[in-house]
């Protein structure tokens, strides 16, 4: 990759992100064996830095490369009283909705007796992605070609993170017919949410010159 981000494709920005998740893969790798020990985070932190995959693949400046892409926001502004604009930006609809169902998620978790932890924690973890994920669709500026390669990779993101929590659910579906219902209803969801991404990924392309022909 360049150096500099202004010139980087979709698959640049993408290749950053996935080197992001694989540092986000390990660390819930040792929180399954560190959790609820005293100082998880120390020791899990300690271990990772030690480990050459993770060291490899580290690159704690790639929230620095996003921040020139967010738009500016008036630190005078008072959130209680700010207009609801932000609710038509790309992105926003698809927060909503991860939010509901990620709150949906957890609370199916914490009324279950025999819900397993750790199809529970890979769920609700990719939740948590793709809500920030959306949360930064939403903070990108507008009218900037640069930012339709960004939009375009986080896109790519949001579907590989759906396609992996869908994968999970069919699984625990398929354990535990108790909570068969509930897994398809978040997956039943996530396929309109799916497809409405995929929409706005051909409409980003199409607007930065790179629809496919």
């Amino acid at each position: 990759m360049s150096q500099s981000t202004d010139n980087w494709s979709e698959f640049d920005w993408e290749n950053a992100f996935k080197a992001d998740d694989a540092r986000v893969n390990l660390y819930m790798r040792e929180l399954f064996r560190y959790i609820d020990l005293p100082s998880e985070d120390e020791l899990i932190m300690r271990r990772l830095t030690n480990d050459p995959e993770y060291r490899k693949i580290s690159d704690p400046a790639l929230t620095e490369k996003l921040i020139p892409y967010f738009r500016k926001r008036p630190a005078d502004k008072d959130p209680e009283n700010a207009d609801l604009a932000w609710q038509k930006r790309d992105g926003a609809a698809s927060f909503m909705l991860f939010s509901r169902l990620a709150r949906l998620w957890a609370q199916e978790f914490a009324l279950a007796k025999d819900l397993p932890s750790m199809p529970f924690m890979r769920i609700s973890c990719a939740y948590g992605q793709l809500l920030l994920h959306s949360s930064d669709l939403m903070d990108l500026r507008e009218n900037d070609l640069r930012i339709c390669s960004l939009k375009a990779a986080i896109a790519k993101r949001m579907l590989a993170k759906i396609n992996f929590i869908c994968g999970e659910l069919n699984k625990l579906g398929e354990n535990h017919p108790s909570h068969r219902e509930n897994c398809l209803y978040h997956f039943r969801s996530l396929m309109e949410l799916r497809e409405k991404i995929i929409a706005f990924l051909f409409r980003i392309r199409k607007e930065s010159g790179q629809q496919e022909k």
